[in-house]
Parts: C-alpha cells; sequence; structure tokens
C-alpha cells in the first residue's frame, strides 16, 4: 500500500505542472494515469473503486449538497431528481424555470371540488396534501406558503373553517400570485371575501351619525401593520428611521386608520356559490361569506361606501366624487408605493426563505430589488425572490458554521420535506394526509390555521437566553417547545416505522392513512427497495440521507448517533411481525427516523 500511494503522488505531482489552476479531485483526468494494487469490487453494488475515482471527481458531492441546502430553502419539499434537475440548470437557472411555469388559478378549487358539491375542510386538507407531494411548480408553492403566514386567514373562524372552498380560492389567489407584483396581491388580499370576513370589511357600511355607527378599522390597521408598511418608517436596509429624541417615527396613527376604513366600506360578496345552493338575483351588502363563490372578488356596493375625500399618509388625498372601487384600487396603490414595503415585505420573505437575522445589506439589496426590478418594474415579486435565492448570504457556504446565518424549520415544512422526498406507494389516486390535519390538538401548525391575525410566530421573537441575549431573533422558536417538540417527534415516529398491518402487501413504511368508521382505507407507504439496497452498507445509507435532508452538513455527533443504533440492530430487533429483509428495513427506519427529529434537519444553515 505504501508503494503504491508513493507512485500515486508521483504521477499526479508530475502531471499536475500542466494544469496549474486544476485540483486533485476537479475531475480534470486528461493525460493522467493512476495506478493501484487493487480496484475493489463490492458484490452488493454495482460500481467499481476504480483508480482513476480518486481524482476524476466521481465522489465529489459538493454541486448535490449545494443543490439542496438551496431546495430546502426554496422548496416545501423535493424528491432526488429536483437536486439533478438543480445541478443541471444552475441555481440560477432553476429559478428562472420555475417562475416561466404557468399556475392554473383554480388549481386547488377544481381538486378540492372533485371530492364533493359542497366541499368540507377535509376536502381541502386532501387535496392541498395530494397536490404538493406531486407538483413540479415548486417554488411558486413554497412562496405561497410564506404569503400564507403574512396575509393570514385563519379556520379558527367557524365559516373560513367548515369550508374546503373558501380555503381552496384563497389558497389558490396566493400561489397566482406569489410570482407576479406586489401590487396586485395585495388588491386581491383586500378583495378576498375570506379575508373580508376574517378582518370584517366585507359588509362593512358607511358611517351613520344617527345610529352612532361608523365603518370598522380592522382590516384598515391590519393592512398596514401587517401586509404592508409595518409600525415604524424604515430605512431600506430595515432600520427604524428616528427623531431627534432617537426614537422610532411612526408610520401611521389612529386618524389615519379611521381614514382608511373609510376606503374599505360598502363592499360586498362577488357571487354567490356556483353549487349546492341557490340564491336569487345580485348578492347584497349583508351576503355572507357561507353563501359567497369564494373565487370572487368582493364587489362594490355604492349606497354603503363612504362618500366624500379620504385623507391618507404622507399628505396624499383621494378625491371625493370618484367610484368606491377607485377609492379602494388608490389606497392600495398609496400604500404600495411606500419606501417602507420593500424593506418591510422583504425581511420577512427573507427569514421565511433563506434566515432569521438578515444583515442590513442584505435586507438593502433585495429593497433596491423590490424598487425596480432592473427595467424600471416596481413590486416584481418573482425578482425580489429570485434576489433573496441568489443573494451571497443565502449562497454562500460560510453561514453553515454561523448560528447568526440560520432558521429553525417550522415544524409542519420539516414534515413536509421529509414526506416529499420518501419515494411513495398509494392505494388510492391521491397521498391523503389525515394524520396530521386532524390532530390539531398535537400538532401546533398547518396551513390556513393560525390563532391570530399575528401567525404562528412573530418575525421578531426572540426566547430567553443566548439568542435575546445577542440581540437576534428566532421566529419559528416561538412554537418550539417541550410540548410541540416532543409531539413532532411523535409524529415522525408514528410515519417512520415499519408498518405490518395486514392491508398491507409486505412490512413497510407507513407515510400517511386515512380511515373510516375506525378502518384504514387508503394508505401511502415508502417504496424501499432502494434505501434496503444502500442499507447494506451503513456508511452509504448515512451517506445518502445526509445529502439529501442534511445537504453534506451531518454533525459527527450525529453521524455517530445513526451508526450506532444502525449497527445494534439485528435479527432479534423488536417488531411485531416477522418478515424478509427484516433487519435492512429496520435500518431504514431508524436512520430516517433519527435524522428526521435531528438539529442537523431542524436547522437551515
Amino acid at each position: 500500500m505504501r508503494k503504491t500511494l508513493v507512485i500515486l503522488t508521483i504521477v499526479i505531482t508530475s502531471t499536475l505542472k500542466s494544469y496549474a489552476q486544476t485540483y486533485i479531485g476537479s475531475g480534470q483526468t486528461n493525460g493522467i494515469t493512476v495506478e493501484t494494487s487493487h480496484q475493489h469490487q463490492d458484490p452488493n453494488w454495482s460500481a467499481r473503486a476504480d483508480a482513476i475515482n480518486t481524482i476524476n471527481g466521481s465522489g465529489n458531492d459538493f454541486e448535490r449538497n449545494e443543490a439542496a441546502r438551496f431546495l430546502m430553502q426554496a422548496t416545501l419539499g423535493f424528491e432526488k431528481q429536483h437536486v439533478e434537475d438543480v445541478v443541471n440548470a444552475g441555481i440560477e437557472g432553476w429559478i428562472d424555470q420555475q417562475i416561466q411555469m404557468p399556475y392554473n388559478e383554480h388549481t386547488m378549487w377544481d381538486k378540492t371540488y372533485t371530492y364533493s358539491d359542497w366541499p368540507a375542510r377535509s376536502h381541502f386538507d386532501r387535496a392541498w396534501w395530494d397536490y404538493m407531494m406531486k407538483n413540479e411548480d415548486l417554488l411558486r408553492h413554497r412562496v405561497a406558503m410564506a404569503l400564507s403566514e403574512i396575509f393570514v386567514i385563519s379556520r379558527k373562524v367557524p365559516v373560513i373553517g367548515h369550508h374546503g372552498d373558501i380555503a381552496a380560492a384563497y389558497y389558490d389567489m396566493l400561489a397566482k400570485n406569489a410570482l407576479g407584483n406586489f401590487e396586485d396581491l395585495l388588491l386581491d388580499v383586500t378583495l378576498n371575501p375570506a379575508m373580508g370576513t376574517y378582518l370584517s370589511h366585507l359588509g362593512n357600511k358607511k358611517a351613520n351619525p344617527q345610529e352612532n355607527t361608523f365603518p370598522d378599522q380592522n382590516f384598515a390597521r391590519e393592512v398596514m401593520q401587517l401586509f404592508s408598511i409595518g409600525l415604524v418608517q424604515l430605512n431600506a436596509d430595515g432600520s427604524a428611521i428616528t427623531d431627534a429624541n432617537g426614537k422610532p417615527v411612526p408610520t401611521y396613527n389612529n386618524q389615519d386608520i379611521a381614514e382608511f376604513a373609510k376606503v374599505f366600506t360598502g363592499l360586498r360578496i362577488g357571487a354567490y356559490q356556483p353549487t349546492h345552493y341557490f340564491y336569487p338575483g345580485i348578492p347584497h351588502i349583508n351576503s355572507t361569506l357561507g353563501q359567497a363563490n369564494a373565487k370572487m372578488p368582493m364587489q362594490m356596493e355604492e349606497n354603503y361606501h363612504e362618500p366624500g375625500a379620504k385623507y391618507l399618509l404622507d399628505g396624499y388625498v383621494i378625491p371625493a366624487g370618484q367610484s368606491g372601487m377607485q377609492d379602494v384600487e388608490d389606497a392600495i396603490n398609496h400604500l404600495y408605493r411606500h419606501p417602507n414595503v420593500g424593506p418591510f415585505i422583504g425581511k420577512k420573505l427573507i427569514q421565511f426563505l433563506v434566515k432569521s437575522n438578515p444583515s442590513p445589506p442584505y435586507i438593502q439589496r433585495i429593497t433596491q430589488v423590490f424598487n425596480n426590478n432592473g427595467n424600471g418594474v416596481r413590486g416584481d415579486m418573482a425578482a425580489v425572490i429570485k434576489a433573496i435565492l441568489l443573494d451571497q448570504e443565502a449562497r454562500n457556504c460560510y453561514g453553515n458554521n454561523q448560528d447568526v446565518d440560520s432558521k429553525l424549520k417550522e415544524p409542519f415544512i420539516r414534515y413536509i420535506h421529509v414526506l416529499r422526498h420518501l419515494p411513495k406507494l398509494s392505494t388510492a389516486i391521491e397521498y391523503c394526509c389525515a394524520d396530521i390535519f386532524y390532530k390539531e390538538d398535537e400538532f401546533p401548525q398547518y396551513i390556513f390555521n393560525s390563532p391570530s391575525v399575528f401567525n404562528f410566530f412573530q418575525p421578531n421573537y426572540a426566547p430567553n437566553g443566548g439568542i435575546a441575549n445577542q440581540n437576534l431573533v428566532a421566529p419559528e422558536f416561538q412554537i418550539h417547545n417541550s410540548l410541540s417538540s416532543i409531539d413532532y417527534i411523535n409524529f415522525i415516529d408514528r410515519i417512520l416505522n415499519i408498518s405490518c398491518d395486514d392491508n398491507l402487501d409486505e412490512p413497510t413504511l407507513v407515510l400517511l392513512k386515512e380511515y373510516s368508521n375506525g378502518e384504514y382505507i387508503n394508505y401511502t407507504t415508502v417504496n424501499m427497495d432502494y434505501y434496503v439496497n444502500l442499507a447494506k452498507d451503513t456508511e452509504a445509507l448515512i451517506n445518502e440521507i445526509d445529502r439529501y435532508f442534511t445537504h453534506g452538513n451531518l454533525s459527527h455527533q450525529t453521524r455517530l448517533y445513526i451508526r450506532e443504533a444502525l449497527n445494534l440492530i439485528d435479527e432479534n430487533y423488536y417488531n411485531n411481525c416477522d418478515f424478509a429483509d427484516r433487519v435492512l428495513k429496520n435500518k431504514v427506519a431508524m436512520a430516517l427516523n433519527i435524522i428526521a427529529i435531528s438539529p442537523d434537519y431542524a436547522i437551515i444553515r
């Protein structure tokens, strides 16, 4: 062996003189011959340990690791082929391809209605989950998920919670606008009847001094505080503008809220439901969301709209005498053009996709793109998302070892990533989702189930201790506690554990299941063949899950835990049934289970 190493060194060194700009392992093999005393062929693998592999780059996983790291930021979940797609197209090329993918505006709406002419909450859940397990427009739906946590509606409101079509229409609206223009997004959110109900401007009426009633101010306040400009005036880098006393300058006051409330009056549902119920004529100002065709935007009923001029921010005046809908459009355009929107919304999107504590220069770079996409267009969401994901703070690897350059992955997204990546088989035409969506008391988060308009967690939340002491934030830790963390572990154990149910063709991992009258009627299981083959070599299995779940960043300690756990598994390892490949299947389940609950997987760096 010593002689072989010497010969290898001599051959490479003498040849590298003519390849001054290459390095060992870069893939440059022209004119190089490598000789060894033995080229191993393992009986379990088709590949052979050829001598040339020591320098041809075949073992270099950097591109795939970086692609997997990028997809952890840019998607709700991905499969092996998506990593290859990124490697082949490059990160920027892949983003461009995703931006070009069209979106059928009624995708989720139509899928929801395939289950029922009167869709319940469960019908939307099934449609949404099935789509997220199969779709190829991955970037759009990662952004849509982030938008659902900025422009919050909640099924805690009974009418939203009981109608799957309402959730489907709202989600479709977010997904349609996810890579469009922010002004269109803000206007569509404003006119959506679900938002109109949630923040009470559906059926909002002009003032009636005789009855001492005045326009509801709920949406007027939140459209500024949460959806566009925030509480204080901002510099382009997200820092607060201060007065002479060093105090942040507010963006609006109570009088501004009252003036905006006048704008959002006279809005009614746009159309009645297309099925099940029939209401003759045009909807009235008192028509409710439960009667609405939820995909139709609200319309203006002029008799109930507050007349006169509206005095908005920074001296801007909406003139008297124009239509109510023109008032609404002018107010939204006014907010859209406010200088706060770029840093306020940009920072939130960075926090959802990349890191909890973006630097001021990072925020400023995104603000510049929001203000001008390079072609004179303001509010180009596709350009903003692309800039966020390509920025040096998102792509540089130095952050892998820096806590400040990380974020805790939301538990719901951790769960989706696991299920989307594993190769699946289903006993039905769709991948069912009952295990997660119907355990609301156990799982602290899923789509449209926020406890308030402030989302599951707030962007400035900082847990006590080291994070708060460094003046850093970690928003997702607001829903990470002793109860929720254990519940997540239990969920993972429930799906990444070999099941021997009699309804299965063979013992396997059951990812998702649906039941009726206490009986399971639909399974989604893992096709374990690929992983079982890998499990013949413990290190090969660990390297595989490291590549796709922790993008090559698996810590030595976690790797040691997995290795030790897998090496303890033998024919006597506990399971409630006997089957072929018993050891290998249990090794796969154990490895996936440990990686899915590890801090290495939970933290994006």
